[in-house]
């Protein structure tokens, strides 16, 4: 397969999990009338859950816009040797699908459903491991380039340490 076709087709993938999971999470906590996380944890006041909830959406909802903002200005070349380094790239190696589970589980605290809190745990489980077999095609093409990239960069929670760093202006 192409690099490009490579590409399109873990993108593709990307989103019709995040369809399925979405639905199927849903769909179970329907089913067994678990709609509400009130409901399973009743001891737990709403308010901090949803506290927790703005919280983890304030980490989760800039990562996932920065990736999308940072491919859509760089782009994708032409070049099969072409990856992202710099920009959120340089914290974790999947801003993207990072950020919207993240985004999604918060969005599930803070409106008090299971479901979305389920589909973003899960999402964010399966996320990982497509990355993990879209990595193999990637070291494929990219070989020992690739790798020294990702022995330096998490794959789906951020360098916090080097994120802080950066924020106060220690390191560029």
């Amino acid at each position: 397969m192409t690099t490009k076709r490579h590409i399109l087709f873990f993108q593709v993938l990307k989103l019709l999990l995040a369809c399925l999971i979405v639905a199927s999470s849903m769909w179970i906590t329907e089913y067994f009338n678990i709609v509400e996380i009130s409901a399973l944890l009743p001891s737990l006041s709403t308010s901090p859950i949803q506290i927790i909830g703005a919280a983890i959406i304030i980490m989760g909802l800039p990562m996932f816009l920065t990736g999308i903002v940072f491919l859509r200005h760089t782009g994708l070349n032409d070049d099969s040797r072409f990856f992202q380094v710099s920009g959120i790239y340089c914290f974790l190696r999947n801003p993207v699908s990072s950020g919207f589970y993240t985004t999604l589980f918060g969005t599930g605290l803070i409106m008090n459903k299971t479901g979305l809190v389920m589909a973003g745990i899960f999402g964010f489980i399966c996320s990982c491991a497509l990355a993990k077999a879209e990595e193999k095609q990637i070291i494929k093409t990219l070989g020992k380039e690739y790798i020294e990239y990702r022995n330096t960069t998490p794959l789906m929670i951020p360098n916090i340490p080097l994120l802080i760093k950066v924020l106060i202006g220690k390191q560029h």
